[in-house]
């Protein structure tokens, strides 16, 4: 057994490095938030149809209080929007989706919905605390996480 498992991660090793020599990191951005020696960090990251990345993950604010960020970036790695929510003492996003209109929804132990500007449509919550999202073809989302 041990082999086998050997020669699939030395495989993946070299399929990679043979199938997509051609990749390159195209650019870094680093988030710092506001609270001065803070934590910040990115949970999730998705595109949408224009290559525009979308990242959601955590920012310091104060003591032991996190917040929910979600940035939009350009191509050029530039930030088009920043938003932060909170609903509790930590809110952290998990999850990042968009759908095929162009809305961006964000599970953060509640439910997020953005507009491609980045304006909250709404916020959702209940007794379950999502940290993971799915979209289906017709529009629903579906939420999983912890009641």
């Amino acid at each position: 057994m041990k082999k086998f498992i050997a020669l699939i991660f030395i495989f993946s090793f070299f399929q990679t490095e043979f199938l997509f020599p051609q990749m390159q990191l195209d650019w870094v951005k680093i988030y710092n938030g506001t609270f001065s020696g803070g934590v910040d960090g990115a949970k999730a990251i998705t595109l949408d149809k224009n290559s525009n990345s979308y990242v959601t993950g955590f920012s310091q604010i104060s003591g032991n209080i996190f917040e929910c960020v979600t940035i939009k970036y350009n191509l050029l790695s530039n930030i088009v929007w920043e938003n932060h929510y909170q609903r509790s003492m930590n809110s952290t996003g998990f999850d990042i989706q968009i759908d095929d209109s162009g809305y961006i929804f964000v599970a953060c132990g509640s439910i997020l919905k953005y507009k491609e500007s980045g304006e909250l449509m709404w916020s959702k919550f209940d007794s379950v605390g999502y940290y993971k999202l799915i979209l289906d073809s017709i529009g629903i989302t579906y939420g999983g996480g912890i009641s």
